[in-house]
């Protein structure tokens, strides 16, 4: 790829994540507006407290692996099943360590209710290993287009799921309903994308070489 091609998918990359950012504060705000109109401060509390958990799991599991299959000029099939079945692994863990401290983490808070709502989110855990590799594949070959919409997919089926379980009567539970449905829209749409640009697929293969 040429300079002038580099240059011109560097501006196409900065327009999609303009879009995409804009995209996500215009629904965000909108969204934010209608639930707090249907929902009570405790349910926004709940999930604070759940997601204050779930971020910081989530920093344990950011070793950077997905950014190294990005940089690698000469990358082979097995860097990818490496970096899938770490991932694999790691996320496996840290979402069992999140199963099993749920309820030492709502004992600690008096909220018993947290201990299925972080079962439950944990679930994003294992998502994400499955669509990491995926990611790193539109990244490395530019398709910030693709990301965007995956990332514009997300916050829309997150507000729709929330909003509607909301209208419904289910509390707290609309937002976190709302969180795995934004996942697993996020998570498929990648891996659809990805397909479209390689016929990478995981295979049980592990190089420590390749880490």
């Amino acid at each position: 790829m040429s300079k002038e091609d580099y240059g011109r998918k560097g501006k196409e990359a900065f327009y999609w994540v303009v879009f995409a950012e804009a995209a996500e504060f215009f629904l965000r705000f909108g969204s934010s507006i209608i639930l707090a109109r249907i929902l009570f401060p405790d349910d926004f509390g709940l999930m604070g407290l759940a997601s204050i958990a779930i971020q910081f799991s989530r920093r344990l599991t950011q070793f950077g692996l997905t950014s190294v299959l990005v940089q690698i000029k000469d990358i082979k099939d097995d860097h990818y099943h490496t970096v899938f079945w770490t991932n694999m692994l790691t996320m496996s863990f840290v979402s069992a360590v999140v199963f099993f401290g749920a309820p030492h983490y709502a004992e600690f808070f008096g909220k018993p209710v947290l201990i299925p709502i972080l079962w439950v989110i944990a679930i994003d855990f294992v998502l994400q290993a499955f669509s990491a590799v995926p990611t790193a594949i539109l990244r490395r070959n530019l398709r910030f287009k693709e990301l965007a919409f995956s990332h514009t997919i997300s916050k829309i089926a997150t507000i729709v799921v929330a909003i509607g379980l909301a209208v419904m009567g289910y509390g707290v539970w609309a937002l976190v309903w709302g969180e795995v449905a934004g996942s697993l829209a996020s998570r498929s749409s990648a891996i659809r994308y990805a397909l479209r640009f390689s016929d990478w697929k995981p295979k049980f293969r592990y190089k420590k070489w390749a880490l």
